[in-house]
């Protein structure tokens, strides 16, 4: 597998868990201002995809069958059978299911603003990271892909700066009737 396969799969996986984790929230908000957050991160991802899979990059489902499957690895390992050969995609891959489940977990255990201060925390982290690991995996990418991730990188760096001031909106301001669910 050439690095540019590689490291289009790390980047589209981690673009994918933005998405799942978005769409996991969006309707669940309760300020209009994170619900907009929300829908723009899936809008200005979802071209992404497409970029990252001319490099041979593919899809990630994030379903209840992959939790399922994922849950059945755990059993397997934990019953003391050998571990398995490492496929770096597919750990990947995995850490990802992981981080959409925990996310989901959360956003349904949180209410009203404690929700939205969850959902802006997880995308402040995400992006991070995001910025950071594109920013390594840049290095060893083809010209042609480091345009590509080039791009990435600024839109999460744009994304980070909107996630840190609806966070800190959001931490100051009491949740009146403009602001809630009913005014989609």
């Amino acid at each position: 597998m050439s690095n540019d396969h590689l490291i289009a799969n790390w980047v589209l996986t981690a673009n994918q868990v933005e998405i799942a984790i978005a769409k996991a929230a969006e309707d669940k908000l309760d300020n209009k201002d994170v619900r907009k957050f929300a829908v723009s991160l899936i809008e200005e991802r979802m071209p992404m995809t497409h970029e990252l899979e001319r490099f041979g990059a593919t899809p990630v489902r994030f379903d209840e069958g992959s939790r399922r499957d994922q849950a059945g690895r755990t059993e397997r390992t934990a019953a003391g059978t050998a571990p398995r050969a490492m496929n770096m995609t597919e750990i990947h891959r995995e850490i990802a299911q992981r981080c959409v489940n925990t996310a989901e977990k959360e956003l349904s255990e949180a209410k009203g603003k404690e929700r939205d201060e969850c959902f802006l925390g997880m995308q402040i982290g995400a992006h991070h990271e995001m910025i950071n690991s594109q920013t390594v995996l840049r290095e060893y990418a083809s010209p042609e892909l480091r345009a590509v991730l080039d791009k990435s990188i600024q839109t999460a760096e744009s994304h980070l700066d909107q996630a840190k001031q609806l966070i800190r909106e959001v931490a100051n301001r009491d949740h009146g009737q403009s602001n809630s669910k009913d005014e989609k």
